[in-house]
Order: structure tokens, then sequence, then C-alpha cells
């Protein structure tokens, strides 16, 4: 179906198909989906980049990004079910999409896993996240 067809769909569509909450799925589905490229991107980016050097290789790091970009997509794909049962939690398919970019920006823009002192929102698992990308 095409966007416009989701949009506005044909009555005949809708008593072939099902529910109208379907359409409204699949449209937010549509979307959505293209936001999740860019956390994905940040993510992957934020694990190679931050933390040193080291000649063993990067292999924690890539694979708490890639854990990390398999969850963003299983919650993803959950909600996706979610809202073509009710179209009023279309908000949380943006929200998980969009989410882990800013926290990828702040493992990008800041030095937080070399330093000592630790900001007041990186507070919970210093030792783990520390172990994973240094």
């Amino acid at each position: 179906l095409s966007v416009g067809e989701l949009i506005d769909p044909p009555y005949e569509l809708v008593r072939a198909k099902g529910p109208l909450s379907r359409f409204k799925s699949e449209l937010h589905s549509r979307f959505a989906t293209p936001l999740l490229t860019f956390s994905f991107v940040l993510i992957a980016l934020a694990a190679v980049l931050s933390g040193s050097f080291n000649r063993r290789g990067m292999s924690r790091r890539i694979l708490a990004a890639a854990l990390s970009i398999v969850v963003v997509q299983t919650g993803y794909m959950t909600l996706v079910g979610f809202v073509a049962r009710n179209s009023g939690l279309s908000f949380f398919l943006y929200l998980v999409a969009v989410l882990p970019a800013p926290f990828a920006f702040a493992f990008l823009s800041g030095d937080y896993l070399r330093s000592k002192r630790w900001p007041r929102r990186l507070k919970l698992w210093p030792k783990l996240i520390r172990r994973v990308f240094s």
C-alpha cells in the first residue's frame, strides 16, 4: 500500500483487510523506521569512538553496541504490535526510535569513560560501563 492509501484507505480495503488502526499502525511504522537508522549509527559510533585504543581489539564495545541495537529493535517491533491494537501508543514508536540518540551523543561528546569523576546522570552503573567501554 502507498502512503496515500494508508492515510485515507478506501472502504473496500478497510472491509477486506481489517480495522483502521492497522493502517494507522503501518503508517506510523513507516514514518518512524527511518529514525531508527540514525539511532543505530550513533550507537555504533559511540561504541567504536569512545574509550581508549586497545591493540587487542574492541570486541566488548562492539558486542555492547550490537546488544543495545538488538534491544532497541526488539522494543520497536514490540511497540508496532501494540500500536496496531491501540493507536494512542503511536507516540512511543517515535520515542523508542529517537531516545537512544541523545545517550549516544553523550558518550561521543564527553570523556566520561576515562575520567574519575562521573556526571550525575551516569552514576547508575559506572563500573559496568567503564569495564565494557575501556
